[in-house]
């Protein structure tokens, strides 16, 4: 079973995400696989990309990584790369074959984004990629549209944050009952263990009881220790 956080993250996905890469290749060598997913529907590729960590990112690659994975905001590792402006990442994941006309859950191509964002040097990568002029592509984005786009987007990266806290709090709620579970069983385990030396003083009582009414003289009206120690 792969062991992940509370969020879904693997080992391989936080040593992308941190860019420690001879950890990547550890676990990469002893069998993990590139392809798993967290809660967000991202892989180690992502994370690599998001961060711009270049070796890790290669490595990953290398192994066979997919390189056109949608999250479920619909943004494969390139647009991740594109949005954070790490062009040795960019144009790793162009060299190795990454789609750039896929579109996220806003419809924006790494293109777009590119556009939006005022990233020159992206742009000049991607017309070298691709070996067309982007002005004449038709591809201009209404700057309004485009403000209310980022907003969403600003929207569903807050969802994706809040959902991750919850998941952790439901974790920690877990946590919490488990031992709340093991207290009350621990409680419950001494009560029976009182009720059994009870049961033990109530039984040597009544033995004691029986034993003193054996040594009173039926006939006699009075009880003295003589009567006892005869």
């Amino acid at each position: 079973m792969v062991s992940v956080d509370p969020v879904g993250r693997t080992a391989l996905h936080l040593a992308a995400w941190f860019g420690h890469n001879d950890i990547v290749k550890l676990l990469l060598a002893k069998g993990a696989k590139p392809d798993v997913i967290d809660n967000a529907g991202r892989t180690a590729l992502h994370l690599a990309a998001w961060f711009g960590n270049v070796p890790s990112l290669q490595e990953l690659i290398s192994k066979g990584a997919p390189l056109n994975h949608q999250d479920k905001s619909g943004n494969t590792a390139l647009h991740l790369a594109c949005q954070n402006n790490h062009k040795d990442v960019v144009t790793i994941l162009l060299n190795a074959g990454a789609n750039t006309k896929l579109k996220n859950a806003l419809g924006l191509t790494i293109l777009n984004i590119a556009e939006a964002d005022d990233k020159p040097e992206i742009l000049e990568i991607l017309q070298q990629k691709e070996g067309e002029d982007t002005k004449h592509r038709g591809l201009i984005v209404d700057k309004n549209m485009l403000h209310e786009q980022r907003s969403m987007q600003r929207t569903l990266d807050e969802i994706a944050v809040a959902q991750e806290k919850r998941s952790q709090d439901i974790h920690q709620l877990r946590e919490k009952l488990d031992q709340h579970g093991q207290r009350l069983i621990q409680i419950n385990t001494m009560q029976n263990e009182l009720k059994h030396q009870i049961q033990e003083m109530e039984d040597v009582a009544n033995q004691i009881a029986a034993k003193i009414s054996e040594l009173i003289p039926k006939k006699s009206s009075r009880f003295t220790m003589t009567h006892i120690l005869k």
